[in-house]
């Protein structure tokens, strides 16, 4: 049902805390859910139902410096700097990159973008980039999440939501239709006429408008209105009989269940058959337990696969990490790019290095002399222990540590360099020489 669909896609995006309290909310409101109470500590098998091992203590600690980074990229997070990021994990070009970054720039908070691609083009000044490759990048970043964003109207937004719906839902292309044909007739609520014009039963009709109401009018709305949320890992990487795995963190993860005592009593005292209350809330209940299992299983695989890809990180820390994208994770786990995404958005992982956001894991990547790859933050690391190790009285300039990763067969530039060390927030050699 698209219905749960999208409700899926919403407990998805949602970290650990926001999960807990939309819990504790419909624990309130229904009495047919039962919390289940497990230890502080527990870390849980989900796949083979024991528990693993318990802790007094998370092992793994997170650095002030982390800590702090974070928490700034939580509470400074906006749409603008979350399509950037998604645009960075993706397969551009560096003239793709040029685009993608103008459009982003000019998307506003609702998620519509302010101008058209003749002004675009006009933007970037430069004479060589055709609209239809502009098209082509506005196209690809129509497909990040949250859906619907980059539209330049309304219809276009719902066009593009709809078009994300699951196609074996039966009414897609009925609603695709309406909003192509009929939105003007959508607008002015004459459904008498809609129903005309479309041919179709009052029933088809009602069901189609009511999952045409389910599209966001406002999908950058989504992101902006996110609140601060306190870290708190979801998953832990351990090792089992000699190899890492990950397993879920069952204090993080809310666990509920049906009440079954208490829907007894109700099938005792009242007509239970008839009692669309009770249906309705035994309804929601299943489908909380059943999203909350779903999100539990998307956010292993996900995590394990990462995980998987960056093994080195364990042994060696962010100098043996390689670059990753979206698109490697997704095609491994067969999830589009804009649910990896949303999984990795948000949630934390226990590492014996410390806790990081799962997003924290991808990088792009520079090429070595040798041909292979090396990642952004495995180049932030080396730049990081060739300032640690300089002479403070004589600090290293920008072009100087370039020079040094060059003899090391990484070739980056000056500029970037710098990017680096500002993005790392060690200032200038100026400002590191100490007399």
């Amino acid at each position: 049902m698209p219905t749960k669909s999208k409700k899926f896609t919403e407990m998805l995006q949602l970290s650990a805390a926001e999960l807990k309290q939309e819990v504790q909310d419909r624990l309130y409101s229904n009495f047919l859910l039962e919390k289940i109470e497990t230890k502080p500590t527990e870390f849980y098998d989900y796949e083979n139902k024991k528990e693993v091992f318990s802790l007094s203590f998370l092992s793994g600690k997170i650095s002030n410096e982390i800590f702090e980074k974070e928490q700034k990229n939580s509470s400074n997070r906006n749409l603008k700097s979350y399509l950037i990021w998604q645009m960075q994990m993706s397969n551009f070009s560096k003239t793709e990159r040029e685009i993608a970054e103008e459009i982003i720039k000019n998307i506003n908070s609702d998620g519509f973008l302010m101008l058209d691609k003749f002004q675009i083009n006009k933007n970037l000044k430069r004479s060589n980039i055709s609209e239809k490759k502009i098209s082509l990048v506005l196209n690809r970043i129509q497909s990040f999440d949250p859906p619907g964003i980059g539209a330049s109207n309304l219809k276009d937004s719902l066009l593009i939501q709809a078009r994300q719906l699951p196609d074996k839902l039966d009414c897609k292309d009925r609603i695709i239709e309406l909003l192509e044909n009929y939105f003007h007739l959508l607008i002015k609520k004459n459904f008498k006429k809609i129903k005309e014009e479309m041919n179709i039963s009052k029933y088809d009709l009602d069901k189609t408008l009511l999952l045409v109401r389910l599209l966001n009018p406002a999908p950058g709305k989504e992101i902006e209105n996110e609140k601060t949320n306190y870290i708190e890992p979801e998953v832990n990487v351990v090792k089992k009989n000699g190899k890492w795995d990950v397993v879920l963190i069952a204090s993080a993860l809310p666990k509920i269940k049906i009440n079954y005592s208490y829907a007894e009593l109700i099938k005792e005292t009242r007509d239970y058959q008839n009692d669309t209350r009770f249906k309705g809330d035994l309804k929601q209940a299943n489908w909380l337990i059943e999203s909350i299992k779903k999100r539990e299983d998307a956010l292993l695989k996900v995590s394990r696969c990462i995980i998987d890809n960056q093994i080195g990180f364990l042994h060696h820390g962010e100098l043996a990490m390689i670059p990753m994208k979206l698109a490697d994770i997704a095609e491994k786990v067969g999830f589009h790019e804009s649910t990896i995404s949303r999984i990795t958005e948000k949630k934390y992982i226990q590492t014996p290095k410390g806790i990081f956001e799962l997003k924290y894991f991808f990088s792009s990547g520079s090429k070595l002399i040798n041909g292979n790859l090396i990642s952004s933050l495995a180049i932030k690391e080396k730049i990081k222990n060739i300032i640690d190790l300089e002479n403070p009285q004589k600090p290293l300039s920008d072009q100087l540590i370039k020079n040094i990763l060059e003899q090391e067969g990484i070739y980056i530039s000056r500029r970037a360099i710098t990017k680096y060390r500002v993005n790392l927030l060690i200032p200038s050699s100026y400002k590191r020489k100490k007399y």
